[in-house]
């Protein structure tokens, strides 16, 4: 384990503390998370989880914390070293946080196993997790005529079918799965013709795009909605299931987009399964975000032109000169507020862009 001693001048959490991030591909990297100080002296253990695979380190620790509630403070570190803790007990290892996940995919799509994690009994009784790099595990597919994954944890669906992707660490092996259902060739949403100058790109292959904070923030605790983003033949498709609402945002870290010359906001959206009657996606355009926010809106049902339905991509062209001020363009919001029978369901968006 890497161990280290530490205190604050007052009680505070270190959002991320570990070692292995050496800037070369961070190949062997580990990450305890929300570590937390006191005032007083006090050792801390970040265990290794398979010590004969790291055999020559760089990046001996790193951390990233911030003001804790607007405030700064100072924090020590001391005695930083490797040592072999005969009290560590009761090893855990974990992928996809230790769910059995199941993704329906598509032949020549791609994606990757994430929530690895290792977990150890420290002689005080008390676990400590870390965060660990796919270079410590060994993977395995099931069925590799449907999906083969290498040793950095990244699936490639090759063949119609299901697989089971699977790992251990050492002779561990690792509670949770990734299991894909790959039901064939996808079709890839219509190729936008709007000139690049006359648009503003939050998420497309065909135009160089905008920076955005994140594609899913999850706004706990009402959201259901979780991703599953996947690369097709090199085409990026967003994936959302289990759908209630989700949010688009670019405000938070990231500028703001002055659409003011822009007329439409435009995207293509596909829903695998059927449709039920009483469905409606609704798509909310919103300029500052916030206690002063503004925003347009249009909804799609089965009735609608575009009208929504299963199977094929929906090009929706949502008219937003309605939205008087969009100089401080900041969220895109799907919901299923107007029409409960969508709730639940998974759907896939691609080409987001403003034009004019």
């Amino acid at each position: 384990a890497l161990t280290f001693y530490a205190k604050g001048t007052k009680a505070g959490t270190i959002n991320d503390i570990g070692f292995g991030q050496d800037f070369f591909g961070d190949e062997f990297a580990v990450t305890r998370r929300n570590l937390r100080l006191t005032t007083n002296w006090r050792k801390y253990v970040i265990p290794i989880p398979d010590a004969s695979r790291l055999t020559q380190s760089q990046g001996l620790l790193w951390y990233a914390e911030g003001p804790e509630n607007g405030d700064g403070y100072t924090f020590w570190l001391d005695e930083v070293k490797y040592e072999n803790l005969p009290g560590l007990a009761q090893p855990r290892a974990a992928i996809m946080n230790g769910d059995n996940v199941t993704q329906t995919s598509f032949t020549g799509s791609s994606t990757s196993v994430t929530g690895l994690t290792y977990t150890m009994n420290q002689e005080n009784g008390v676990d400590v997790t870390v965060g660990a790099a796919p270079a410590y595990y060994t993977f395995n597919s099931s069925n590799t005529s449907v999906a083969t994954v290498n040793s950095q944890g990244e699936v490639s669906v090759t063949g119609v079918g299901t697989a089971e992707i699977t790992a251990s660490l050492g002779s561990l092996a690792a509670s949770g799965s990734l299991i894909i259902q790959s039901v064939g060739a996808f079709t890839p949403a219509p190729t936008p013709s709007d000139d690049p100058s006359d648009v503003i790109s939050i998420f497309s292959d065909a135009y160089a795009n905008v920076p955005v904070d994140h594609f899913n923030g999850f706004w706990e605790p009402f959201q259901t909605t979780t991703s599953n983003d996947f690369v097709v033949d090199g085409n990026n498709i967003l994936g959302y299931e289990n759908f209630n609402f989700v949010g688009i945002e670019f405000h938070i870290n990231v500028p703001t987009i002055d659409g003011s010359e822009m007329t439409h906001l435009r995207m293509d959206v596909f829903f695998p399964d059927d449709i039920p009657s009483n469905s409606a996606l609704r798509v909310r355009l919103v300029n500052e975000p916030g206690a002063d926010e503004t925003s347009t809106s249009t909804i799609i049902r089965p009735t609608t032109n575009p009208a929504l339905v299963s199977g094929e991509w929906i090009s929706v062209d949502m008219d937003i000169t309605g939205l008087t001020d969009r100089s401080n363009l900041g969220q895109i919001i799907f919901d299923a507020d107007e029409g409960p029978g969508l709730v639940g369901s998974t759907f896939y968006v691609d080409n987001i862009y403003l034009r004019r």
